[in-house]
């Protein structure tokens, strides 16, 4: 699932100077702060594992579940977690998101989810192929986030962290570690790069 994506992202770095900053889409110019690496992973893994159903926690304008919607053939059902309606700039951003669903033909049933996914995320029961964590950059939520998704997790599903080497201290990447090998009887790491920053692991659910 994961042969040659280090490859692929130290080619990506080797591009442009800017490119570990950035996340280039065809025909626009360089947008800051936008890190391909995750999605990178997401397309790895939806490709491989065509999931049905989606959780994204950190939507922003869509661009990570356009990702996604692109490479899985499958899927039927999204539920999408971020603050949509506190301020103009976010329902900006979930329009944009509904755009991309609109643009990639998408058919199935989709949740959004508006708030804080502490307070969100407990409140879904059904279960998922595939979670996408890409919410807050605080350790305390970080770990929160994925003490909740990951129970909605399907055995052999996956989800995908973003960010683990966003900051010096590489905050995010502990939380990784921590909740890896607390839950180490049923989850395994399949992958996990923070020397490319800012950093991306993947989880499986093993049981």
């Amino acid at each position: 699932m994961f042969e040659g994506i280090d490859d692929e992202i130290a080619a990506i770095g080797a591009q442009d100077p800017r490119a570990p900053l950035a996340y280039q889409k065809p025909g626009l110019p360089f947008k800051k702060l936008d890190s391909p690496y995750y999605r990178m992973a997401l397309r790895r893994v939806a490709r491989a594992a065509q999931p049905r159903s989606y959780l994204e926690i950190g939507v922003k304008e869509g661009g990570s579940l356009s990702v996604v919607l692109e490479a899985s053939r499958e899927l039927d059902r999204l539920v999408l977690c971020d603050f949509f309606t506190v301020n103009e700039k976010k329902r900006a951003h979930q329009d944009s998101a509904a755009t991309v669903l609109a643009e990639r033909g998408f058919t199935g049933k989709t949740t959004w989810l508006d708030g804080s996914s502490t307070v969100t995320v407990p409140t879904l029961t059904e279960m998922f192929d595939l979670i996408g964590v890409d919410g807050s950059h605080r350790r305390s939520i970080c770990a929160t986030d994925l003490r909740n998704a990951f129970p909605l997790l399907k055995p052999g599903g996956h989800m995908v962290v973003d960010d683990l080497s966003l900051f010096e201290d590489n905050r995010l990447s502990e939380v990784f570690d921590a909740f890896a090998a607390e839950y180490a009887d049923t989850c395994a790491v399949v992958y996990k790069n923070t020397a490319a920053w800012p950093g991306v692991g993947v989880l499986r659910r093993e049981a």
